[in-house]
């Protein structure tokens, strides 16, 4: 009926540390205190445990599997802060009431959060990059924690990578349906918001983008000769019947540089019309492509930016 003092205990051996299905109506106490441990050498198993009231795991090692599968944090508060967990973590339909407090803990193979219902998971997005395994429900969850924690960095990597595994989950094609129907346009939705910007969350994406196009584009006109440099027009004198003098004007034009060509294509981008420079037959609607892209990625970019910076 009262508090659960496991302070520094080590379970040590190959011998499973065994609380399924236990209830704990006081605190439990199972931290690491001054210089002391609170170690479980082998499997750490709370499977549909019940903590009432405030749990905590501070500075604990799990050697092995730390088993929480549908175990139920009832109490205000979840600590495992600096634990260190170097076997698999099973926390798949855990409840925590209000707080789940990670900070600093350690995670050296997966964290299995899947279905797990919580209001607040506290931990740094660096220490379950690449280890978390979840549905998108918790990925979700976990960007909202991000977000009300003002941890909007960790938010944004967070949902990044939710959106990444969500893309590649998706096929190409749907067997279930007609054949009219079976591209799958929510693929290529993705792919193109994560190459143009990243989900909406990576501005670097859209200006590397701007830059390359704008390269790319002067390249073509300078390399193919899509462009021409207008100079002052040719006067010619022709004489007719021996006596009329024929005074024409033809216009001349020369080979831009590379960096004239540069910027004609980033005005073109911008949708400006650069003085001087003029496109070469066909290559009018290759500058006319240039500027919709132009328009497009630029808006895109403001956007994005935009949203990066008010929060």
């Amino acid at each position: 009926m009262g508090d659960a003092n496991f302070t520094n205990v080590q379970f040590t051996g190959s011998a499973h540390a065994w609380f399924c299905e236990t209830k704990f109506k006081g605190d439990a106490f199972f931290w690491s205190k001054d210089d002391g441990k609170t170690i479980f050498s082998g499997e750490a198993c709370f499977r549909f445990a019940k903590f009432c009231n405030h749990i905590t795991f501070f500075r604990a090692v799990f050697w092995e599997k730390a088993d929480f599968y549908v175990t139920r944090f009832n109490g205000e508060y979840a600590i495992f802060i600096g634990s260190n967990f170097k076997g698999e973590s099973d926390f798949r339909g855990a409840r925590f009431k209000e707080e789940a407090d990670f900070r600093g803990a350690q995670f050296t193979k997966n964290l299995n959060l899947a279905r797990a219902k919580f209001t607040n998971f506290e931990v740094e997005w660096d220490a379950i990059k690449g280890r978390l395994d979840c549905d998108g429900t918790v990925y979700l969850a976990l960007v909202k924690s991000f977000k009300k924690l003002e941890r909007f960095d960790d938010a944004d990597n967070c949902y990044y990578q939710y959106r990444k595994i969500s893309q590649n989950k998706k096929s190409w094609f749907s067997k279930n349906k007609c054949w009219l129907n079976r591209f799958s346009c929510s693929k290529l939705y993705d792919h193109f918001s994560w190459l143009s910007c990243g989900y909406g969350l990576r501005p670097s994406f859209t200006f590397a983008w701007i830059f390359g196009l704008i390269f790319g584009f002067s390249l073509l006109y300078d390399f193919l000769g899509g462009i021409t440099k207008s100079s002052s027009p040719e006067i010619t004198m022709n004489v007719l019947n021996n006596s009329t003098l024929l005074f024409t004007f033809a216009p001349s034009g020369t080979s831009p540089s590379f960096w004239e060509c540069l910027y004609f294509s980033a005005l073109s981008f911008a949708g400006g019309t650069p003085a001087g420079l003029s496109p070469v037959g066909g290559w009018k609607y290759a500058v006319m492509f240039e500027s919709v892209l132009g328009y497009l990625f630029l808006a895109l970019f403001i956007v994005v930016l935009a949203r990066k910076l008010i929060r």
